[in-house]
């Protein structure tokens, strides 16, 4: 079974972002930045003793680290590619996603419109060429992959990594907060000890397929309770990742 889009692409648009200081970092870097400083902050008496630990730790931050990514806007097309493997105007016979023109009744232009109305279609189709989810034909426009990654290299990758901390960190820090544990987000890990490195692949290959299948049903699950006309709403979803680090015998 092809994956299907599950948080799956960002685009990189320029945009320019207000300066509250002497530089400007991209939004998702001050999310970021902000999330991983109110849970560190849990850790100190007070400001003071913060702001002397952060000044002291930044210089120990090695001069390769500093990329100077720009500051871009991300555009998910997900529910682009979503759209386009559910609507029954959109498929085929079989159930499967028809090929599509750039314009028309029946179109990629419409397509978009309906998954992303505030976003042109012309964006939306740069956005998943790049990304690698969608092909030019002959006969059109066909969906090569249902899951659309960002590539490591671009400043998208960089942004959604930013993205992803982000709401881990702010995960972590909201559970610290809640002393009751009905109020707290689910939050577990599985950790094993000593797996010898050349068995890393076994678990990779592992998650790429279990660990797709858990997001495709919870994405499904999400989808069904989403309600976007109600008074009262949030953003949820859930993240899997995969860590790795040095052996404890070896520290």
């Amino acid at each position: 079974m092809a994956p299907r889009p599950v948080n799956a692409v960002a685009g990189n648009l320029p945009m320019k972002v207000p300066a509250d200081s002497v530089t400007s970092p991209q939004p998702d870097a001050v999310a970021l930045a902000d999330a991983a400083l109110q849970l560190l902050a849990a850790f100190f008496p007070d400001r003071d003793a913060l702001v002397a630990f952060l000044a002291h730790r930044v210089t120990q931050v090695p001069g390769d680290c500093y990329l100077a990514v720009e500051p871009i806007e991300f555009i998910d097309a997900s529910e682009v590619l979503r759209h386009w493997e559910s609507r029954a105007g959109y498929l085929d016979s079989r159930g499967q996603p028809i090929r599509l023109p750039e314009e028309g009744a029946v179109s990629f232009a419409t397509l978009s419109r309906e998954a992303c109305p505030s976003l042109e279609p012309s964006q939306v189709l740069r956005v998943l060429e790049e990304a690698q989810a969608i092909e030019r034909t002959a006969d059109g426009l066909r969906m090569t992959a249902r899951a659309a990654l960002v590539r490591h290299a671009t400043q998208a990758a960089h942004g959604r990594a930013a993205r992803v901390a982000s709401r881990l960190l702010r995960t972590l820090r909201d559970n610290l907060a809640h002393g009751e544990a009905g109020d707290r987000l689910f939050e577990r890990s599985a950790v094993v000890s000593g797996i010898p490195a050349n068995q890393l692949p076994a678990v990779k290959a592992f998650l790429a397929r279990h660990g797709q299948q858990f997001l495709e049903d919870a994405d499904d699950i999400l989808a069904r309770l989403a309600d976007p006309a109600s008074a009262d709403t949030v953003d949820a979803g859930v993240g899997l990742f995969l860590f790795k680090e040095p052996s404890r015998k070896a520290r």
